[in-house]
């Protein structure tokens, strides 16, 4: 039987079967999958231990007639006697109240002797409780704490994730997946791999987590542990099932839509004090909720931020760092170009030029534009140590900002891959943006460690490109050079 047909069977909620176990007066079977499977015995013995309570005997004497201890006469006996004594001291203090308040007295001509004798007399015995409001692990609700623990988890997870992919020189997937960088289909891709990746780590990292220490970062902050209904910690069977339940019926597995429907399901269940699905065969305890666990939440939360911040930094940097051989600055160059979703042609570990083909697609900005330059390394022991590359056009139309994607391409590739450049390279980004964004012109700089000058001249009606002029047609140059100092 599950624990929903033990309910209705025993008459007795979900917290009373839970609490009932814990204290040891029985031990369902387990399915493979973890789950609780009650047999009749399970369900024979609830009922005795529900008649029992309702009869106001104590857990201690109900162990000690089922460990055979006791016999269960003698409970009994000295169960009616205490029943006989409180009855009747109740029954009699129950009659006299009743009996004054019959006959109109008041204070200050009450008649206390009378009373007094009365409380000898008889009384009918009243109903006791049918269970023990005590005998129930109590329930948390608390949605909030809940949702702000899982949040904090997660963050963690993802930390933990992207600076898994750093550490291999992955840098361009972070890039792809939450920076909206790559084209529409790379991004789509990249986010729902980041995102499986994601769920696949908290499923693999949480249970070990739930099993050994019997809470989770988030969870141990605010206070929340999960336990057993026996009280200890989970097997790791139960902490797998836990979480798979959590990421599937709770989290709807972070699908748009799906898993925002399924929070709310969740949150509402929770407000109204329902079990939870993962909840049905273990208990969430809270150990207390002080105002301290707040404060360190808010300060850890922006400490995990601060750092996700500085992985996504570092991420946005070539993988390819210090020392560069030219495949490497290649490589920087050509992960850089993905992002930027630069269409016309990628590097070969050489430093040769590979046109892309776009097949029926048209490139505007392949038809109006110079032959892309040849590169040209300086190189020391077999690494870069200086780059140059120039346009030149003549008789043709070109877009007033050709060869600035080339030259921020280069600039990334090269610049950003110095170990003086890190976590904090607004220099970089600045120069990066401006090569992108404003028309040619030239300009001479010293950015970690590399003097990087560019010389641009053009003749023509500038505008948005630049067009053959009343005086001759238009024309374009541009020479660039990189040398570390």
């Amino acid at each position: 039987m599950t624990i929903k047909e033990m309910e209705e069977k025993a008459g007795l909620a979900r917290a009373n079967i839970r609490f009932y176990e814990a204290e040891g007066l029985f031990t369902p079977e387990r399915k493979p999958n973890g789950y609780r499977d009650y047999s009749q015995e399970d369900l024979t013995t609830l009922l005795r231990v529900r008649l029992l309570r309702s009869l106001g005997v104590s857990l201690e004497d109900i162990k000690a007639v089922q460990a055979g201890d006791l016999p269960l006469a003698e409970v009994l006996g000295r169960h009616l006697d205490h029943l006989a004594e409180d009855r009747d001291k109740l029954t009699r203090a129950e009659g006299v109240c009743r009996e004054m308040r019959e006959a109109g007295e008041d204070y200050a001509h009450l008649d206390a002797e009378k009373y007094l004798e009365a409380l000898t007399r008889p009384q009918p015995v009243p109903v006791p409780a049918p269970v023990p409001e005590s005998d129930a692990i109590p329930k948390v609700r608390s949605p909030w704490r809940r949702f702000f623990a899982r949040e904090l988890d997660s963050l963690i997870y993802g930390i933990i994730l992207e600076g898994v992919f750093l550490a291999c020189g992955l840098n361009h997937l972070i890039y792809t997946a939450f920076y909206s960088y790559g084209s529409s289909g790379q991004r789509n891709l990249m986010f729902f791999l980041a995102i499986g990746l994601g769920l696949l780590l908290t499923f693999v990292l949480e249970p070990v987590l739930l099993h050994w220490f019997g809470t989770t970062p988030g969870k141990a902050l605010l206070g929340l542990h999960v336990r057993s209904p026996e009280g200890g910690k989970l097997s790791y069977d139960q902490a797998v099932f836990r979480t798979g339940d959590v990421l599937l019926r709770g989290m709807g597995l972070c699908i748009p839509v799906v898993g925002w429907i399924q929070e709310v399901r969740c949150y509402s269940a929770c407000e109204k004090g329902k079990t939870l699905p993962w909840e049905e065969d273990t208990v969430l305890v809270l150990r207390d909720s002080k105002a301290w666990r707040t404060v360190a939440f808010v300060v850890l939360y922006a400490a995990v931020n601060l750092l996700s911040f500085g992985i996504s930094t570092m991420a946005a940097l070539p993988a390819n760092r210090g020392d560069l051989t030219v495949a490497q600055f290649c490589q920087n160059f050509n992960r850089q170009a993905d992002r930027l979703g630069y269409t016309k042609a990628r590097l070969e570990p050489d430093g040769s030029w590979r046109l892309l083909d776009h097949g029926d697609t048209f490139a505007i900005e392949d038809e109006l534009g110079p032959d892309l330059p040849e590169l040209r390394f300086t190189e020391k022991d077999g690494t870069v140590t200086g780059l140059t590359f120039a346009f030149q056009g003549e008789g043709q139309d070109f877009y007033a900002s050709w060869g600035q994607r080339e030259t921020a391409l280069a600039l990334w590739a090269f610049v950003g891959a110095q170990e003086d450049c890190g976590v904090f390279h607004r220099d970089l980004d600045h120069r990066y943006e401006d090569l992108l964004e404003a028309p040619i012109h030239s300009f001479d700089d010293t950015l970690y460690g590399v003097r990087v000058k560019c010389d641009a001249d053009w003749e023509g009606e500038p505008g948005a490109f630049l067009a053959r002029g009343e005086d001759g047609p238009a024309a374009f140059s541009m020479a660039v050079t990189m040398k570390k100092l």
